[in-house]
């Protein structure tokens, strides 16, 4: 056999873990195929050379197909799994996650063999790694601990990168199924991995005529006397300081009848007796496609977004001027957004 011939088989053969059809293939091409006599000796070993790199770079589709969830681009490899392994007995390994409170989620960058074995001995339904894997790579670990909003049964990872020290994980509502488990993990490179790790979830945009939009608001300090010249909803310590109120009502009228609606309020709480509990927040409201998107920002610190909710449903009961939403995964109840009076 030609010196070319062992060289390929014996280099392939033994860098790559090649499926039995595969081998196969090379090695019929390599001791079987014939081909012209006529042509030259140069022209079949170049022959032979083309169909085993055409063979190969079918076998490096297998390959990656093979192993995707720890080898391919993470824009499209997003896994879930369901577990309360993190929580269960001591909570050591859950830790060392870090908070994320504007999404309500626990994150974690773990880059080690070492590290991922204790998460692994938490969560069996983790994928099997091996240890030269966290040479160039790290796994990027998003979980719910008190259920995924209606938004959220929807998030894919979609993009991994780091920008100065910093690596920003993109979140969005790509999934076309619904998915309630607690815990979805994406492969990242290494290269792409700085000191700090940042979630943004790719929140639903509106378009909005009525009210000024929030980046034209951080321009400067926004205030109480312009928030009520905007048309916003203003509250002081839970009690309405305009003569808007019918705004809310028709705001959830157009929602429960299928139609895009937008909702501002400007929420004050002050207290003397309790400083932590005084705050400034601007809260936007918006319904589409059957969920109420809820982002709220903090007036204090350049309407920095410090909280984002979804709900299938707000509602006041009776004659209560206290606004809750809903969802299907709060079984003890919904959580309060805004109130308007007693």
């Amino acid at each position: 056999m030609n010196d070319i011939d062992i060289l390929l088989k014996k280099h392939y053969k033994e860098e790559m873990e090649i499926p039995a059809k595969i081998d196969m293939n090379i090695t019929y091409f390599i001791y079987n195929y014939e081909v012209d006599t006529n042509i030259s000796r140069l022209s079949r070993l170049l022959i032979k050379f083309l169909q085993i790199i055409l063979i190969l770079f079918g076998l490096t589709g297998v390959v990656v197909a093979g192993t995707a969830v720890i080898t391919n681009n993470s824009k499209t490899q997003t896994k879930s799994i369901n577990s309360t392994g993190l929580l269960q007995n001591d909570r050591s390994v859950f830790e060392t996650m870090e908070e994320d409170s504007k999404y309500n989620i626990y994150y974690k960058a773990i880059d080690s063999f070492e590290e991922y074995k204790k998460f692994k001995e938490k969560v069996e339904l983790l994928p099997d790694i091996e240890e030269e894997f966290f040479n160039e790579h790290f796994v990027l670990l998003i979980t719910w601990i008190n259920g995924k909003t209606p938004y959220d049964k929807h998030l894919s990872i979609t993009d991994i990168k780091k920008e100065g020290d910093i690596t920003y994980v993109t979140c969005d509502n790509t999934n076309e199924k619904k998915d309630n488990n607690n815990i979805i993990y994406n492969i990242g490179n290494k290269k792409d991995l700085g000191s700090k790790v940042k979630i943004d979830f790719k929140e639903p945009k509106y378009n909005n005529e009525e009210y000024k939009d929030i980046e034209e608001l951080r321009k400067k300090y926004y205030s109480q006397s312009e928030a009520k010249e905007d048309g916003c909803i203003v509250t002081f310590n839970s009690k309405l300081q305009t003569d808007n109120e019918e705004k809310v009502y028709e705001f959830l009228e157009k929602s429960r009848n299928g139609e895009e609606a937008f909702l501002r309020i400007y929420k004050i709480e002050y207290s003397i007796q309790y400083p932590q509990a005084t705050y400034t927040h601007l809260i936007d409201i918006y319904y589409k496609d059957n969920l109420y998107n809820v982002s709220t920002y903090n007036v204090n610190n350049n309407l920095e977004e410090i909280k984002f909710e979804t709900f299938e449903k707000i509602e006041n009961f009776g004659n209560s001027k206290t606004f809750t939403g809903w969802s299907e995964n709060y079984t003890e109840g919904g959580i309060d957004i805004f109130c308007i009076g007693d």
